[in-house]
């Protein structure tokens, strides 16, 4: 099956710091790259080295060129691209000594697809697709309610959580959630995993959840099956894009029709190889990579966490 991806493309501007700078602070970085990134975009990436048959549909701005072309070398269908008159959007992103990382993004071009572009790309789809979306572009109800009318699987990664997913989205109309822990939080109120899968599935009894929960690993409810999946141990260099890489892996997973139990299994270690390597779309393993290390158990699975 095919994927579709409504998604961001972001230039990410990534700056090393010894720490995180407090309220009124200034501090010297110690490193700065410019990079390609954007959920969407990393995550057409990510599907893509996966082995998935990916189309990206996002908006080229000024200064975008380069993440047309990114997507181009690792195989993304580009041709639903819409070019337009703005500035790229953009990522200010800072990794600490410890990995992590806090970020701030600037819209700008992806703030220009709205529903005339999201049917009139929908309409080139002949057959049933993932269609796959963030909340980084505008009209993400839209997109969800035109993809489930057309009879595509809809697979919405609630990211960043705002008013119009709070307001606006159908989610009966989603059948698979992607969220981490904090937009689970956003979502129902609660900071337990269990709670947010149980709330979650009240409100809306068919849908499909996938919860990441970092160094924990992940949870998925399927239907009436619940499982877990573990984290695997590597060296963190840079966790900026390990989200988007286990979301594109799962997908592809999705796509080859594998159960999501083993798409998780995957999706984990790819997520967790990302981190040893900094950037975002640049961090992605291969599938090939990917392979070789649950070959060879080249990192520790922890333990999963207890459903």
């Amino acid at each position: 099956m095919q994927i579709i991806n409504f998604g961001s493309i972001n230039v990410d501007r990534t700056y090393r710091v010894k720490r995180f700078p407090m309220v009124g602070e200034t501090i010297q970085t110690s490193a700065f790259f410019c990079g390609c990134g954007g959920k969407g975009l990393n995550q057409s990436i990510a599907a893509r080295r996966a082995g998935a048959s990916v189309i990206h549909a996002g908006a080229i701005g000024n200064g975008g060129k380069a993440m047309e072309e990114e997507l181009q070398r690792n195989g993304v269908d580009t041709s639903r691209l819409i070019h337009v008159d703005s500035e790229q959007g953009h990522a200010v992103i800072l990794v600490d000594d410890e990995g992590n990382n806090e970020i701030i993004i600037h819209q700008g071009s992806n703030g220009m697809i709205g529903e005339k572009e999201v049917r009139e790309i929908l309409q080139t789809i002949r057959e049933p697709a993932l269609v796959v979306l963030q909340n980084e572009i505008p009209c993400a109800h839209s997109i969800i309610d035109q993809a489930f009318d057309r009879g595509h699987i809809v697979v919405f990664n609630a990211s960043p959580v705002d008013e119009e997913v709070l307001v606006s989205v159908d989610f009966s109309h989603i059948h698979w959630l992607l969220i981490n822990e904090v937009e689970g939080n956003q979502l129902t109120g609660s900071s337990d995993p269990d709670t947010i899968l149980r709330r979650l599935r009240q409100r809306v009894p068919k849908i499909n959840i996938v919860l990441t929960l970092g160094t924990e690993g992940s949870v998925c409810q399927y239907g009436e099956e619940q499982f877990s999946c573990g984290s695997f141990e590597v060296p963190v260099v840079d966790t900026t894009g390990a989200g988007d890489a286990f979301t594109g892996y799962f997908l592809a997973g999705l796509a080859e029709g594998e159960h999501p139990r083993d798409a998780m299994i995957r999706a984990s270690l790819a997520a967790g190889i990302s981190v040893t390597r900094p950037g975002a779309s640049s961090s992605v393993p291969q599938r090939e990579e990917v392979e070789e290390c649950l070959r060879n158990n080249t990192y520790p699975l922890r333990s999963r966490r207890k459903c």
